[in-house]
This record gives C-alpha cells, structure tokens and sequence, in this order.
C-alpha cells in the first residue's frame, strides 16, 4: 500500500528523506528513437531537460526532479513504458536515493498535481518501494508555511546506493495481452468487462460524448463496452486527495469480489484513481496503455456509444 500523508505528518517519518517531485507538463509523445539517442541512461541530460519549468522557481528543499518522462520512457505502442530494473535503479542512484531511505513523492498543477505524485508512486511500489505520497503537493507544502528553495538544479553530489530488485511482483500493473487473453471459449476479459470493474477515467465528456477520445480505425464508439465512468473528482480536488470516508463511499458501489482495473487515455488518471481506491483498501491493478494501446493495437474494442 502506497501511503499518502499531510504535511504535518512529513516530520514524523523516520530516517532521510528523499523529496522526489513528480511534476509535468503534458505534451505530446516523443520520437522514440530520438528519446534514445538523446537520453539513454544519460540521466543528466534527461533530467535537465524534463524536469518541470518551475522546479528551479520553487521547490521543496533539497528535492530531486521526477517527472514522468525522467521515470517513463515512451513505449512502442503506448504513452509510457518502463525502464528495466538495471536502468531504474541507475536513475535512482543518479537522484542520490539509499538503503533504507524514506521516499516522498509530491507535485504541483491541476488537483494539486496528485495524477502526477500518484503516477509516481505507482512506479516506484511497481519496483519493491513504499513510497509516501504528500497530499495537496507543493501548495499544501507552501500553505502550511514550509520553507522552499530555487536555484538552478544539480544532482546529488553522491551517488545513492539503493537496489531495485524486482518489478510488478504484487501484479499492481495489468498488460493489454492479460485482458486480451483468450479463454476455452475464444473470449477475453475485454469482450466481458461488465463482469468485472473497469473503470474508464477519463474527462466525462470523452466518455458520454466522445469529445477528444482516442480512437482508432476499426473504432465504432468511443469507449469499450461494458467500462464503467469513474470520475477522479470524486476522490480527489484541488487541495489533494479527499478524506478517506469519502473515499470509501465511492469505493462502496463498486462490484464486490471481482478485479478492478482502472485505465484512462495514457495511464495518468488511471493513477490517481489507483491511488485513491489504494487507500480505501480496494487492491485495483492499473491498465497502464489504456485507451491508447487499444486503440493501437486494437481498436475495434472501442466499440460503444
């Protein structure tokens, strides 16, 4: 379970802290060869050139830049991938994090960035960490007098020492070929997502009205069918993540004793709902290619109006 936490709560954490902050500013998916030749493992550059316009303004002190293209690459068939577990841990040490160290993920934006900290944090429980979410981001942080700091961005002078050493061992993550997969009878999980709590969380008017949806040539709706809505106003505004009653409440009208799986357009959104049911006790594994790896790779699913 990721944990999320007030600022209040930040001093009562043990051991370093490590402020990683997930901040970005969406844009449209990079030429994934040029990706490569520009930034592989050159974390550097990367991170130099990801890190979000704002970072050096204004920052919680001594945090390290973690947008999500410094800790996603873009996928073949999808918005983001993942890097390996070698190439993960590399970027981890590059960001100077150690054994042992106490991992808060925060951000800014919209709802106070926590699509994005969410994002982040589902990343990092994917590779063996329990990362700590703070509720509300920078501006929680700002509000509750806490000091900032800018200047320009250098990484850690030292090199951390942490060890990654596994991925998705508690199946958090859900692939398109795990929901494609064909049974006895020549059906998946996508031709019967009425059984089960799919959750589409994307922008209503995508979802009711098609407005903006990704689709793809075989399309004939704009949603797949049998997706339920699930709004991430529900669970979350501008100052962070709602209590958890009022999370638990929405939890309650789920299906029970069936998969959940959330999904988006990209993953983004699907987070942030992860993240919410996470904390009401709802164990949701999150579809990270969404709407845009079927509609890549199999768009005749996005069959409903």
């Amino acid at each position: 379970m990721v944990k999320v936490i007030s600022v209040n709560e930040v001093k009562a954490q043990g051991g370093k802290l490590v402020f990683l902050e997930a901040s970005w500013v969406m844009c449209p998916k990079p030429n994934i060869q040029e990706f490569k030749e520009k930034y592989n493992e050159n974390f550097e550059a990367l991170t130099k050139a990801k890190k979000h316009p704002d970072f050096d303004q204004s920052r919680i002190p001594g945090a390290q830049p973690f947008s999500l293209e410094i800790f996603c690459p873009p996928g073949e068939q999808t918005r983001f991938d993942f890097y390996s577990v070698d190439v993960f841990q590399k970027l981890l040490r590059f960001l100077g994090v150690n054994e042992g160290d106490s991992i808060i993920v925060y951000a800014r934006g919209p709802m106070a960035g926590m699509a994005f900290a969410a994002r982040a944090a589902f990343v990092l429980q994917l590779y063996g960490f329990s990362p700590l979410v703070l509720n509300g981001g920078l501006s929680a942080w700002v509000a509750a007098g806490e000091p900032t700091e800018s200047g320009e961005w250098t990484h850690p002078t030292q090199e951390g020492n942490v060890t990654v050493k596994s991925f998705n061992a508690n199946h958090s993550l859900i692939t398109f070929d795990e929901l494609n997969k064909k049974d006895a009878e020549g059906e998946s999980t996508f031709d019967h997502l009425d059984k089960i709590n799919y959750l589409d969380c994307r922008p209503k008017e995508q979802f009711d009205e098609g407005k903006g949806a990704t689709v793809g040539p075989h399309s004939t709706g704009y949603r797949c069918r049998g997706a339920r809505h699930f709004g991430n106003g529900s669970v979350c505004n501008e100052q962070g993540l709602l209590g958890l009653e009022a999370i638990k409440k929405v939890a309650s009208t789920l299906k029970q004793n069936t998969p959940t799986v959330t999904a988006c357009n990209t993953g983004l959104g699907a987070s942030l709902a992860w993240l919410a049911l996470d904390q009401a006790g709802v164990k949701a594994q999150l579809f990270s290619g969404s709407m845009t790896e079927i509609a890549t790779r199999a768009s005749h699913l996005i069959n409903e109006k």
